[in-house]
């Protein structure tokens, strides 16, 4: 069963360096206003560490991923939503997880990091207003980041990719998110985002 899931991981690998070509730059690269009644989550990367090997995000919506974009180096992508409660997850070599509660009318940010060695997984950092934070909104690293990303959109073809391989993504969520469900609250506060992190 353990040889059959790394099968699956490994293609979902290979599988993501083709599909950031279907991502398109953005021809705004400005953030557009926020409706009132909206939050907004965005997804940046930048590092030197596992640039080969593309990202893919998903929102996890009623214990199902659905596919929202494959993230490459240097790039950002945000989405809008109703505010409350929701949960990300990202693909690289393994799944993981990040929670959210979040307010009309704010954008939160998440810096995807690379992790690991020839397995590329990428851990999901909110930045936050905490002083205990490693990822702080008001740093200097969060400025350069959200100045050196491209802000890319998705496509209908990169959906169509997505869609296409729903199925061994189902086969890895359904691994790692009870794994995830099942972690402590200290495990999971570094990926948590809270509410008043929003800007």
């Amino acid at each position: 069963m353990r040889k059959l899931f790394l099968l699956f991981v490994i293609g979902l690998t290979q599988l993501t360096g083709c599909a950031s070509q279907m991502m398109m730059s953005a021809k705004n690269q400005s953030l557009p206003v926020l409706h009132a009644d909206k939050s907004r989550i965005v997804f940046m990367r930048s590092s030197l560490h596992g640039t080969v090997v593309s990202e893919g995000l998903y929102e996890v919506i009623n214990e199902k991923p659905k596919f929202i974009a494959v993230l490459a180096n240097k790039n950002k992508f945000f989405i809008d939503m109703k505010p409350g409660n929701h949960d990300f997850m990202s693909i690289g070599s393994g799944a993981r997880f990040l929670q959210g509660n979040f307010k009309a009318g704010k954008t939160y940010y998440v810096a995807t990091t690379p992790r690991g060695w020839p397995g590329i997984n990428f851990a999901l950092h909110p930045f936050s207003k905490s002083s205990q934070s490693k990822f702080k909104i008001n740093s200097s690293e969060f400025k350069t980041m959200l100045a050196e990303t491209v802000l890319v959109e998705s496509s209908p073809e990169a959906t169509k990719w997505g869609e296409s391989i729903q199925s061994k993504v189902n086969s890895v969520f359904s691994v790692e998110w009870p794994i995830w469900k099942n972690k402590s609250g200290n495990f999971k506060a570094p990926y948590t985002i809270m509410s008043n992190d929003g800007i």
